[in-house]
């Protein structure tokens, strides 16, 4: 069960970056499987490019979550800031307008709708 130990303290294991440890814990991966989805609730995610514990709890506590934001959309402007931020290099420069390009994206349109914000765009 040292495999198990592995996903638990890692976020997930990419075959391009340690090909023997995603071998060898893909061999493991039934037997982990079995355990973490009946004692801990969780799922594991593998395919062919990595292998990945996904922890996410089943109850939210108090302490989950950022305590200044009181709605739903102000984790969809966060979500989305991420997702634009997560495709640019550390140091590479940006103008806000390039951020809302991603306003744009039917799914951000359709979730904002439904939460009860039929002209947010």
């Amino acid at each position: 069960m040292k495999e198990l130990e592995i996903l638990l303290n890692r976020r997930w294991i990419l075959k391009s970056e340690d090909k023997e440890l995603y071998y060898r814990v893909r061999d493991a991966v039934g037997e982990i499987r079995k355990y973490v989805t009946d004692k801990l609730g969780c799922q594991i995610i593998d395919n062919s490019l990595l292998i990945k514990l996904e922890k996410i709890p089943v109850i939210p506590e108090q302490f989950m979550g950022i305590g200044q934001f009181s709605s739903k959309e102000e984790y969809v402007y966060l979500c989305i800031l991420l997702m634009f931020l997560e495709d640019k290099d550390e140091q590479e420069q940006f103008i806000l307008s390039q951020m809302m390009c991603l306003w744009m994206m039917p799914g951000a349109r359709s979730y904002m709708k439904i939460q009860g914000h039929p002209n947010i765009l």
